[in-house]
C-alpha cells in the first residue's frame, strides 16, 4: 500500500479556544468523553473520572496542572472549524466511493455487529504489516461495564473490540500506550475522531501515530447507568451479570438481540426494544448537539445497511472519504479479507436517516441555548441561523434535552438511577394527551375510510 495521507480534504482547523482548561469545558456541558486532553498534558495532570451518571470526564490535579491551555486546544467539545470545499455537505461529509460490505472470514463476520467489515480491515491492516496496532474499544465481561479503549497488536485483541459498546469511553486516551515508532489504525465514534483530528492540528505526537482513521456510524451513546437500568428492566440483578451484548446475532441474525452473560456462564437474552425505549432517557447531553453522524473525517466510515441490505449474516456500508481509505479497501479486497459490493452513496446516507439527524441536530441546538448553555461551535453556525424544528415539534427535543441533563447531575449512583426512572415516567405522561389525541384520530380516520358510501339517489 501507498503512505497514508492525513484526511487531506476533509481535516479541520485549529478553532479559536476560549477556555483554558478542559475544566471550563466540563462545567459548559461540552465534554465528549474522548480522552484526549489526557494523552497531551505533558504534566500527567488530567485523568478521566467516572460521574454518577456514568460519563466520563477530566479530573485535573491542581498541583499538577501549569494551566498551559494545551488540553484545552485539543478538545473537540467547544467545537470544530471544517475546511470543506462549498459543494461538501458538512452532514455528508466527502464521499469517493459507497460500498456493501461483508468480512470474508466468517468467524470476524459471525462476531461483528453487522458484516464485520471493521473488523476485517484491521486484522488486515495488522497481518499486512501496514500498521503496529490499532486503537480500538473493549468492555471486559467484569460486571463494572466500563468500556475503555486499549492498543491490539494481535487478532484475538482485535475479536475483543467488536461489537458496539453503547458507553463512554476515552479511547483517545489509549494513545498514550504506542510506541513513539508506532503506526495506529484508530477505530472510533466520531468525537473519538475529532480529538484525534485536532491532536494532529496541535502536532501532538499521540496524533501523528495514527496512519488510519475507521470511523462508526453513530446514532448517540448512553449514559452509564443506562446498562444497570437495561439490567433491572431485563429482570436481573445487576450483581449477577458479567457482561452485554447489545447487537447478539448468535440466535436470529443481524440485527441482533440484547443478551446479558451472567456469573453463573447462563447467557440471558432481552429484546431491542428494551434499549430503544430507555435511549432518549439515557442519552448523554452532549451527544443532542453532535453534527456529525456520519464520521466526517474519517479515512472510512462503516455502519449497519439501514434501507440498503438485510440479511441474517449481516452486511456493512461503507462510505470512502480519502485516497488513503480508497486504497486501504481496495488492498483488502485485492487480498481476499472483504467481500464488496459497490453501492449509491446517496442510497446509503438515505438509509442512515441523515435529514431527519439535521433537523434534530438544529432543534435541540436551539435546546440547547434556551438551556443558557453555550453549543458548540461548527463551521460559524449560530443557534439564530438554524431551521430545526419550533413550535410543538420542537418542544420533544426541549424536553428531553432537560430530561437528560437532570439525569446528568445526578448526585450518586442511586440518585442518578432515581432521576432516570422519575424523568422517564414524567415525559410519558406529558405525552399521554398527545398519544390519545392520536390515537383517537387514527381511529375516526379508520372508521371514515372503512364505512360504505351512501349510493346516490
Amino acid at each position: 500500500m501507498t503512505e497514508p495521507s492525513s484526511a487531506p480534504v476533509n481535516s479541520c482547523a485549529k478553532p479559536h479556544r476560549e477556555h483554558s482548561t478542559v475544566a471550563d469545558v466540563v462545567a459548559g456541558g461540552l465534554c465528549t468523553c474522548c480522552g484526549a486532553c489526557t494523552v497531551v498534558c505533558s504534566s500527567r495532570a488530567i485523568g478521566m473520572k467516572e460521574t454518577p451518571a456514568g460519563l466520563l470526564h477530566p479530573a485535573i490535579d491542581q498541583a499538577l496542572c501549569t494551566e498551559c491551555g494545551r488540553c484545552a486546544r485539543v478538545c473537540p467539545g467547544p467545537g470544530l472549524d471544517l475546511r470543506f470545499d462549498e459543494s461538501v455537505d458538512l452532514f455528508h461529509g466527502v464521499v469517493l466511493d459507497a460500498w456493501l460490505a461483508s468480512a470474508s472470514s466468517t468467524s470476524i463476520r459471525e462476531a461483528g455487529q453487522s458484516g464485520g467489515a471493521v473488523g476485517a480491515l484491521t486484522t488486515f491492516l495488522l497481518e499486512s504489516g501496514n500498521v503496529d496496532a490499532c486503537a480500538t474499544t473493549v468492555m471486559p465481561d467484569d460486571g463494572a461495564f466500563h468500556a475503555h479503549g486499549i492498543i491490539a497488536r494481535d487478532c484475538e485483541d482485535l475479536s475483543r473490540g467488536q461489537k458496539s459498546k453503547y458507553r463512554p469511553s476515552a479511547t483517545v486516551a489509549a494513545l498514550a500506550d504506542c510506541a513513539p515508532t508506532d503506526r495506529v489504525a484508530f477505530v472510533g465514534l466520531p468525537c473519538h475522531i475529532h480529538g484525534v483530528e485536532l491532536l494532529c492540528r496541535d502536532s501532538a505526537p499521540p496524533g501523528a501515530r495514527v496512519s488510519f482513521r475507521i470511523g462508526l456510524v453513530c446514532d448517540r451513546t448512553l449514559m452509564g447507568i443506562g446498562t444497570d437500568q437495561l439490567a433491572r428492566e431485563a429482570g436481573l440483578a445487576k450483581e449477577d451479570v458479567r457482561g452485554i451484548t447489545y447487537r447478539d446475532k448468535k440466535r436470529f441474525g443481524w440485527p441482533g438481540e440484547l443478551s446479558f452473560r451472567l456469573a453463573s456462564g447462563a447467557t440471558s437474552y432481552a429484546p431491542s426494544t428494551l434499549r430503544f425505549g430507555l435511549k432518549e432517557y439515557a442519552t448523554p447531553p452532549r451527544c443532542r448537539v453532535c453534527f456529525d453522524k456520519m464520521n466526517v473525517l474519517s479515512d472510512i466510515v462503516a455502519g449497519d445497511p439501514w434501507g440498503v441490505a438485510e440479511s441474517s449474516d449481516g452486511y456493512s456500508v461503507l462510505l470512502v472519504r480519502t485516497a488513503a481509505g480508497r486504497q486501504l479497501v481496495a488492498e483488502a479486497h485485492k487480498n481476499g479479507y472483504l467481500d464488496l459490493e459497490r453501492l449509491e452513496p446517496a442510497r446509503v446516507i438515505a438509509g442512515q436517516l441523515i435529514e431527519g439527524h439535521v433537523a434534530e441536530y438544529h432543534a435541540y441546538t436551539r435546546a440547547w441555548t434556551r438551556a443558557k448553555l453555550a453549543p458548540p461551535a461548527v463551521n460559524g453556525l449560530h443557534h439564530v441561523q438554524l431551521q430545526g424544528w419550533q413550535g410543538l415539534r420542537g418542544m420533544r427535543q426541549r424536553i428531553l434535552l432537560w430530561t437528560n441533563l437532570y439525569v446528568s447531575r445526578g448526585r450518586s449512583r442511586r440518585n442518578s438511577l432515581w432521576r432516570l426512572r422519575m424523568s422517564r415516567r414524567a415525559v410519558k405522561c406529558i405525552y399521554l394527551p398527545a398519544r390519545i389525541a392520536s390515537g383517537l384520530r387514527r381511529r375516526i380516520l379508520k372508521a371514515l375510510s372503512s364505512s360504505p358510501r351512501k349510493k346516490s339517489q
